[in-house]
This record gives C-alpha cells, structure tokens and sequence, in this order.
C-alpha cells in the first residue's frame, strides 16, 4: 500500500500539480464537495483508476470487487475518516459512474508520474526497457522501490509478493495489458516480468 509520504512525492512535480488541479476543478462540477478534497487525497484518488477499470472490465463490477475498491480507497485515506464521510470512497462511487468520461485523463496524469519518477532516480525509458538479461531478483534490485509498489498498488487488490503467481479472467488480462500500454510502462521489463505472473483462470 502506497504511503501518503509516497503519494506526495509521486505528485511533487509543478506539472502534475498543475493537471491535478485542473482535473479536481473539472470534476468538482459533478459534486461541488469534490472542491474540498484536499489534493494529496484527490491525487490518492486518481490512482485507484486502472483498479476501477479493472473491475469494470467485463462492464460490470461484482460485490466482491466493490468491496476490494472501497477497501483500497479507505487504506489510502488510512482511516481518517472514520467518523465522517471518507471524501475518497465518496469520490470512487462518482468515478465509477462517470468511468468512460474520466478514465484517460487519470491516466495520463498516472503516465506523468511514472515519467516523473524516473526521471528523479536518473532512469530512462530505454533503459527500463533493455533489462532483459537481468534475473527477477537483480531486477528488482535495478528498479526504484517506490515504482514496483506503484506498479502493485495499480494492478493488484492485495498486499503479496511482487513476483507472486496469479490468476485473473480474461477480460482482467486484456485489460492490464492496455492500461500499461497508456501508462507507457509496456515495454518495460519491470513491468512485463510483472505481467508473466498473471495467467487466466
């Protein structure tokens, strides 16, 4: 589970502070209490996205994947709300909604992030995507810690070892392959190492 320390620094870029307001406002205009999201949460809250997509995947979400999502969404306001309406869990129910409307321009932002985090850590596309010879656990070791709990958080509902085999549907398979695609993370080999423990049920 990503920290708040972790998010913070996910956003510390004057650009994607910039698209973070932009799309706050933006959504703001389907609930004006959105406005008061504070903006690490709302940040917190666009990277629940390929977690919703996920689960809409097959166009409809289960009662089991509702409850992962709501889970996720409450971990990340790390119960801080527990008396009050949690701001994040309430924006998510709104998010999956107006999905189709809102899922690209989240996205791209998560894209921005992921760029701006290699860059920090002096990285290169091009470098992450020619570790080929690399075993899992020197890959691993290559790849800042902060982007394989990025990339955990975005594409799985538990805690669990990063190169842990997993089964997911069809359509769940389908769908992580075209986020990393525009999250421009498919060619990494992080990321594709990531994709080989995933096999369909």
């Amino acid at each position: 589970m990503l920290t708040k320390e972790e998010i913070i620094e996910l956003a510390d870029n004057e650009l994607i502070k910039k698209e973070i307001s932009t799309l706050q406002k933006d959504f703001s205009q389907i609930k004006q209490c959105f406005a008061e999201i504070e903006a690490d949460d709302f940040a917190a809250f666009m990277l629940l996205t390929p977690s919703v997509s996920i689960a809409l995947a097959n166009r409809e979400i289960t009662f089991f994947e509702e409850m992962m999502l709501n889970k996720k969404a409450r971990q990340l306001s790390q119960d801080a709300y527990f008396i009050k309406r949690d701001p994040i869990v309430h924006a998510l129910q709104s998010l999956v909604i107006h999905f189709e409307e809102w899922e690209d321009r989240f996205l791209e932002v998560i894209r921005l992030m992921v760029e701006s985090l290699l860059e920090k850590n002096q990285l290169s596309k091009e470098v992450m995507c020619m570790q080929q010879h690399l075993d899992r656990e020197s890959l691993l070791a290559l790849t800042p810690p902060l982007f394989t709990k990025l990339l955990a958080f975005l594409f799985l509902d538990r805690e669990e070892p990063f190169f842990t085999p997993r089964k997911v549907s069809a359509f769940d398979y389908k769908k992580i392959l075209e986020i990393s695609k525009k999250l421009g993370i498919n060619e990494f080999t992080i990321f594709q190492r990531f994709y080989e423990t995933f096999s369909l049920l």
